[in-house]
């Protein structure tokens, strides 16, 4: 059996919320990629031919990915209802869990691929748990 490898991953597309709180959640795109937690995923991929024994017949380049992310945060703790003296609309928080599969790019080996390109996401369908609710993603970052 070969050892099982994962990889780890973090991915972030821009939020609705920044404007609201900027001072919060970040002005500029790069405040945004590290303050804004509601356009961050983070995801932990495994690959399911690792895990079999070595005869088997699943594609070595298939991978299960896990992800968490969460949305509707205007501030850390509990949303503010004003920030500076303005009155900013309610947001429900949410946890937001996904499941779905993807590929490994140096898999099969002879595509010549450096290790570290399996940092990077497909974009391919997910499932996403939301309020004890599951939707189906066509793509998702």
């Amino acid at each position: 059996m070969e050892p099982a490898k994962n990889t780890d991953a973090i991915l972030f597309h821009k939020s609705i919320f920044a404007k609201f709180n900027p001072d919060e959640l970040g002005e500029s795109f790069p405040q945004r990629l590290i303050k804004d937690y509601n356009g961050q995923t983070y995801w932990l991929s495994f690959n399911i031919h690792s895990f079999l024994n070595t005869q088997n017949n699943f594609p070595r380049w298939m991978n299960a990915d896990f992800g968490y992310g969460a949305d509707g945060m205007t501030g850390a703790v509990i949303n503010p209802k004003e920030v500076n003296g303005k009155i900013i609309p309610s947001f429900e928080r949410n946890r937001k869990m996904f499941f779905g599969i993807d590929g490994a790019f140096t898999k099969p080996a002879t595509i010549p691929f450096p290790s570290w390109i399996n940092i990077f996401r497909i974009p391919i369908p997910v499932l996403e748990l939301k309020k004890n609710k599951i939707t189906f993603r066509p793509y998702y970052f």
